[in-house]
């Protein structure tokens, strides 16, 4: 089987794995912070905006420096991982999706500023490699 490179010569299989990797930290960046924080919604706990999102922030800069061919995406997808952590937890508390629309225009919002991080990250990758 033959691995499709795109014009940069980024493997599509490597592109696929990264994608499923950032969508598990996000979904794990919500399941622990709510398990931990003993709050049904992770961000009903200050620790979530003081360590939870700036460590998804951190984490979505270091997808951009590791992969930056189109890194954007890798924010995005942790961004929707995230909501389906949120989404998990609310089935699991009981509120199911009722929380879900009003969640999704946040989660939007969560999703581009993580992608803007990744882009951040993947921007300054490319920016050394022309210097050198």
């Amino acid at each position: 089987m033959s691995q499709k490179q795109n014009e940069n010569g980024f493997d599509r299989i490597i592109e696929i794995e990264l994608n499923a990797a950032a969508v598990l930290v996000g979904v794990l960046f919500w399941v622990m912070l709510s398990v931990f924080s003993g709050y049904e919604n992770a961000w009903d706990d200050p620790v979530y905006w003081d360590f939870g999102f700036p460590g998804m922030l951190v984490t979505a800069f270091c997808f951009g420096w590791s992969a930056p061919e189109r890194p954007i995406r890798r924010g995005i997808w942790m961004g929707l991982g995230h909501g389906l952590g949120a989404l998990f937890c609310g089935l699991i508390h009981g509120y199911g999706f009722n929380l879900w629309p009003h969640m999704a225009g946040i989660g939007v919002v969560f999703a581009v500023l993580l992608g803007l991080s990744a882009a951040v990250g993947g921007f300054f990758v490319r920016r050394r490699r022309a210097i050198k």
